[in-house]
């Protein structure tokens, strides 16, 4: 267990002899870092809304642990605990792990959703999904925790052939991590989006 409260991917780079390619990192990853967003959802079918919620959403670091074997190009894992509070007093709390390599940032068992290229695809594990990346550098966004100039705004795409599954965008700032993010997916079901922007964020 790595004790320092001071852990950033930079130096998680340095213990292995290398240099942090990310600086300034879009993704911080010191232990006790947190988030705070609000996020709104809304499913409409024609002009007709049909739900609409929102929540309070806090995401925090708990813990960096080196990989005792990569796990393909990763070399860390990052714990995030999620404690998500509904307007209807509703609450859930759980964990993921992110793996992190020397370039990119990804969910565990999930295609990359960060890296230092401007383009990449990843496959689902059956093969039927396409998840399409693109990214954009110095991009500005205001959020309720403020305006964020210089951001890097990652597009994905998913696809099962020529149908488009789902859009995400996800708006990065330097030395924060993501400040805003954009969900968009639209069916025989109706139109379901969900905005989530960035409160506050706390590096302890």
């Amino acid at each position: 267990m790595i004790k320092s409260q001071s852990f950033t991917t930079r130096q998680a780079m340095r213990q292995t002899g290398n240099l942090d390619p990310m600086a300034p990192s879009y993704f911080p990853v010191n232990l006790g870092r947190s988030w705070t967003y609000r996020s709104v959802t809304r499913h409409t079918v024609g002009d007709v809304l049909i739900e609409e919620t929102s929540s309070i959403e806090r995401e925090r670091i708990e813990g960096v642990t080196p990989l005792s074997q990569p796990i393909g190009d990763a070399q860390w894992a990052v714990s995030v605990s999620h404690d998500v509070a509904q307007t209807d007093k509703t609450h859930e709390h759980y964990t993921t792990q992110l793996l992190l390599s020397e370039t990119s940032v990804r969910e565990a068992s999930a295609p990359t959703f960060l890296t230092t290229d401007l383009s990449w695809e990843g496959v689902s594990e059956d093969g039927l999904t396409v998840y399409r990346h693109t990214a954009q550098d110095g991009v500005s966004t205001d959020v309720l925790a403020g305006v964020f100039g210089d951001c890097r705004l990652v597009t994905e795409v998913a696809m099962q052939g020529d149908v488009v599954l789902y859009q995400k965008q996800d708006w990065y700032a330097a030395g924060v991590g993501r400040v805003r993010s954009a969900f968009t997916q639209d069916s025989a079901l109706g139109l379901y989006t969900e905005q989530r922007e960035l409160i506050a964020s706390k590096a302890e």
